[in-house]
């Protein structure tokens, strides 16, 4: 699988993530603002996850990564302020398939640096993609949208790009597709809890 290819490849064809209910009605302006509070609510739980995982490619980083890295969790850390003060865990119920989702991310601690690397790569990316297609409906929506098609972040994840292409060559793609088929399962089963929360309102 060369670097080119999968940039440019849209990888929700992966597991027709662009079909999911939640995406069409995330991407058409029809996702209820209980669905979406739902989403950035389990958003906090995984975030969490995500910035120890940050933590631990900080930790295992060659000298030429780290700053892109840090600067990477520091815009995490960011956005779990940012969803901490808008939204309170304690009204909502934690998925399994959140509470699963976030022990991938400490099982990803084991793995090689170069996959656990474009596996982090990737998530950007595609969490990038959703945010660019989305249309908001609320002030909070917005908000995220225009955090995560910023010229900043797209300047960020253009370096993390930068990282990922030299050691693309080690990773065996069979890995890496299995570990976001996981990822991407997970997370359209979190989708399907927050549109039922949506519709329960």
């Amino acid at each position: 699988m060369m670097f080119d290819y999968f940039l440019s490849t849209r990888l929700p064809q992966l597991e027709s993530v662009s079909e999911h209910p939640f995406v069409q009605r995330l991407s058409s302006g029809n996702l209820p603002s209980r669905a979406f509070t739902a989403w950035m609510v389990q958003g906090l739980y995984i975030n969490d996850a995500l910035i120890r995982f940050q933590a631990h490619l900080l930790r295992e980083a060659p000298p030429s990564h780290r700053h892109i890295l840090a600067v990477l969790m520091l815009t995490l850390s960011e956005d779990a302020d940012w969803l901490e003060e808008h939204f309170n865990p304690l009204h909502y119920p934690l998925y399994p398939e959140t509470e699963r989702y976030c022990r991938v991310f400490t099982d990803l601690e084991r793995l090689p640096y170069p996959l656990a690397l474009t596996l982090n790569w990737c998530f950007h990316r595609t969490y990038q993609q959703l945010w660019r297609e989305a249309v908001p409906t609320n002030e909070l929506m917005e908000f995220m949208c225009e955090r995560w098609t910023s010229e900043e972040i797209q300047n960020l994840l253009s370096r993390l790009d930068t990282l990922v292409r030299p050691i693309w060559s080690q990773v065996d793609p069979e890995d890496f597709l299995q570990i976001i088929r996981q990822l991407l399962r997970l997370e359209m089963g979190i989708w399907g809890e927050a549109l039922n929360a949506g519709a329960g309102a």
